[in-house]
């Protein structure tokens, strides 16, 4: 229980330090803006973050306080048919979502929303990039589904003997996690919890981590052409606006 503790204490401050500065920019006029890119600072402390993850996580196994089961993981030689499955389950997700902003009508607005929520996640400079791409697709998936649903959902479940508790307090903390990137996003951000708790309790941990490394690579190989995409209809909306404003009444 001590693991849980320890990592439920540990979200709790993100989420508090993401708060306090949300806070300070919408009520301290003299605040600086928030940056449209991860920021250097930003990047070493999400390094430091990830490094410092595997270490625990590593630990802890080492000394017996979580294993390969008890976060819900299979055997080894199932796992091809894990990263099988999670393949299958993102590009339904995906279908899903585009669906429901199909029938919405709101493609457009949420292409803009998305691709300025991961402009804040990817730097400027090309060096920092490559260490951005190795803690975000490399990094990241692994240790956040570990904590985020192997400990924090499906160990505590069994600690618990429910799974009511962890699945609640995991959702909002899935959503407080992300809510950098903005309200829009948080219906994809949902729907992929829903997901990987979906295939952690119907099939293994592994499933939801191939789903998540496909959720952080496919946004940034695919952010250059999305951000085109987004300028080229902003620019077309201004010239809509411009040719209405000069017809003649």
């Amino acid at each position: 229980m001590a693991l849980v503790v320890f990592f439920l204490a540990f979200n709790v401050l993100l989420v508090a330090r993401c708060l306090r500065q949300e806070w300070r920019q919408a009520n301290d006029p003299d605040a600086p803006p928030a940056p449209r890119r991860m920021t250097p600072d930003n990047l070493r402390a999400f390094g430091i973050r990830q490094v410092l993850l595997v270490a625990v996580l590593a630990f802890t196994f080492l000394q017996g306080s979580w294993t390969l089961e008890s976060v819900g993981l299979l055997p080894p030689m199932m796992w091809l048919s894990s990263i099988l499955v999670g393949e299958i389950a993102f590009l339904g997700l995906v279908l899903a979502y585009a669906g429901l902003l199909f029938v919405a009508r709101r493609i457009p607005a949420m292409r803009a929303a998305a691709t300025r929520g991961n402009l804040r996640a990817w730097p400027r400079k090309r060096s920092h990039k490559i260490l951005a791409a190795i803690f975000i697709m490399v990094f990241n998936p692994f240790t956040e589904e570990l904590v985020m649903r192997g400990i924090l959902v499906h160990h505590w479940s069994l600690l618990l003997g429910s799974a009511v508790v962890p699945v609640v307090v995991g959702f909002v903390l899935n959503a407080a996690l992300h809510w950098y990137q903005g309200w829009r996003m948080q219906l994809w951000h949902a729907m992929y919890y829903c997901l990987a708790v979906y295939l952690l309790f119907n099939w293994d941990l592994g499933a939801a981590i191939t789903a998540h490394v496909f959720g952080d690579v496919i946004p940034f190989l695919t952010l250059r052409r999305e951000l085109r995409r987004v300028r080229a209809a902003r620019r077309a909306a201004r010239a809509a606006r411009a040719r209405q404003a000069v017809q003649p009444a």
